[in-house]
This record gives structure tokens, sequence and C-alpha cells, in this order.
């Protein structure tokens, strides 16, 4: 077989096939000549276009770009239709609530009417019961401002026979300086269920001079005692040593206390 090229612009290429019989049979095509950029290096050497590093190392063209799969136009306009459709759903939802709160408020009423007809003497007792807890709540507040104005007074105190403080009691884990209260030498008891712990048990002076604590009937309190990491649970009518270090839990409370020595 015989091959005749020619190079350049487009041209024709001639290629004679000789079979086997000597005659020679022609085929013609066209060919363009293809054009590609090229990057010079430092080192002279020609690169194509899409190289990185020439061979003899150096680089010649920045890495490319990584490409970020984003979301689509598409999906973005998918997200925009669920968004405007659910809160279509929420604004329909919003007004069969708004619809059905008359009816709602209407049955509550009726029954309460009816309730009180049959049981006027409940109706009489629920009011006693609110105002007997609104004055609770306000002898409360008013409490933990005495007592909070008597533990500034006596922090403020010079020390002194039958003055000096015995034991600090302390919010635990968190120290927050308004649970603060001072149990000292001239003080015979202390009901921290009236205090801001609401812990159900009081701290009590022994006979001898000592400190307990006493768990009051019908409460349930855990004590860990100093430098334990275990609780023992103590119930109503219960006596335990009040010692420094020792924390009271109580599931009612408000805040878990810790006893420390002061002074």
């Amino acid at each position: 077989m015989h091959f005749s090229t020619c190079r350049g612009t487009p041209a024709e290429v001639e290629l004679s096939v000789f079979h086997y019989t000597g005659r020679p049979s022609r085929l013609v095509w066209s060919v363009t000549e293809m054009t590609m950029t090229m990057i010079k290096c430092a080192c002279g050497r020609e690169n194509p276009a899409d190289t990185i590093f020439c061979f003899c190392g150096r680089q010649v063209a920045p890495p490319p770009a990584p490409k970020l799969d984003g979301p689509s136009e598409e999906d973005l306009q998918k997200l925009q239709e669920r968004v405007e459709q659910l809160q279509r759903d929420l604004l329909i939802k919003d007004k069969e609530i708004e619809a059905l709160q008359p009816k709602v408020t209407g049955k509550t009423d009726e029954a309460q009417k009816e309730l009180s007809a049959k049981h006027p003497e409940l109706q009489d007792l629920l009011q006693q019961l609110d105002a007997k807890d609104a004055q609770l709540q306000k002898s409360l507040k008013e409490l933990d401002e005495l007592r909070e104005e008597m533990n500034r007074a006596r922090q403020q105190e010079p020390e002194g026979p039958g003055v000096k403080p015995r034991l600090i009691i302390e919010s635990h884990p968190i120290k927050k300086p308004n649970f603060n209260m001072i149990f000292d030498d001239a003080q015979q008891s202390l009901d921290l269920s009236t205090t801001r712990f609401r812990i159900g048990a009081s701290i009590e002076r022994n006979a001898d001079g000592s400190v307990g604590v006493v768990i009051h009937d019908g409460a349930t309190v855990n004590i860990q005692g100093p430098g334990s990491k275990r609780w023992r649970r103590y119930t109503g009518g219960a006596r335990v040593s009040a010692d420094p270090g020792m924390v009271l839990f109580d599931v009612k409370g408000e805040m878990s206390a810790r006893l420390d020595r002061a002074g």
C-alpha cells in the first residue's frame, strides 16, 4: 500500500491502493488543519493550553477552580413553591383554629356554668383557692425580701459573741447570690420551703447547739454527704446532721442547696 499526504490548508489527500490485480483504486477526502493554543514555559518548552505543570516541573498555569455543585435554578424554584404552599397551608390552619376558638370558649363557659349550677359550693371553693394562692405568693415574695434585707444587715454587723455566722446556705451547682442565706448561732430554725429554694426541709438547732436537717411530713429530699458522689433519699420526719459541704435536692424545689461553714 502507498499513502500520499498533503499538509497546510484544507487539501485533498490522495490514497492510492494497489490491489493484487495491479490496478490502483483512488480514494480522495478532505482534511482540515487544526490549530492549538500553546503556553510557553520559562524553560522554553511549549505546552498545550490545558497543561498545569511543564515537563521541567515549573507551573505554567493555575489549577482549575473546583466546581461547586450548588442547587440549580429548577431546585430553587421548587423550594420556593414549597415554601409558598406551606405558608398557604399554615394560613388556612390558622383561620380554622380561629374559627373553632369561639366554639371552644362557648363550650368551656357552658360547662363552667353547668358545673357552677350543679355544685355552687365547688365554684366558691375554687375562688377561695385562687385568692389564697395569690395571698401566699405575695407573702412568700415579701418574706424573701425581708430575709434578703436581714442578711445584708447581718453581713454589715461586726462579728461578736452570739452573732457570728455558723452556716451559709448557697444555691448549687450554680451559685446565685440572691439565694444566699445565713444560719447564725442565734437562729433556732429556718424553713427552706418558705425560701427561694422551696425545699421540703428545715434547718434546726439541736439542744446541744449542733445543727440538723429535718425533712417535712410528706416531703422527699435527696441528700449528698460532704465529699460523696452518692445520694441518699430521706422522707418526712427524718433528721440528719447538717454538715458543711452537704447538698439538699428536692424534685419539687426551685434549686438545690449546699450547706457550708461561714465566717
